[in-house]
């Protein structure tokens, strides 16, 4: 573990520390996983995408905020070469923090949503059916 009060300033570290108190989503309330094997080669397997979520609000939800720009089914713009719903179902981890911080280098801003938008929103990309590969 390299030295942080070497590489950042004490400010920069109380903004630290303010992000992971404030910001940052638990998120074992979204999702299950499973890791395997030792970083950066191991594996990491998710399921339960979307725990105690609401399909029809985070529909609604997606229609309102997302849809414009993603599409119906999440197939306007493709993200790793995956669509909304295989990109989400991939990488849980990865796009709640495309939803709640936006993307950088793109015109997707930052939204202000709640645990339980996250986890409406979450349960209904996980459909397959409404949200294809």
């Amino acid at each position: 573990m390299p030295n942080y009060s070497q590489l950042l300033t004490d400010a920069e570290i109380w903004d630290l520390v303010k992000f992971l108190k404030n910001e940052v989503l638990d998120v074992t309330q979204l999702y299950d996983a499973t890791y395997t094997g030792s970083y950066p080669s191991g594996q990491s397997t998710f399921s339960n995408i979307g725990k105690d979520g609401n399909a029809v609000n985070g529909k609604a939800y997606y229609d309102t905020r997302c849809s414009g720009c993603h599409g119906k089914a999440g197939k306007f713009i493709y993200m790793e070469s995956m669509t909304l719903g295989k990109f989400l179902r991939s990488k849980p981890h990865e796009s709640q923090h495309k939803v709640k911080f936006g993307q950088l280098g793109s015109s997707m801003s930052a939204f202000k949503t709640t645990l339980a938008e996250m986890k409406d929103l979450y349960k209904a990309v996980a459909d397959t059916i409404a949200f294809p590969d």
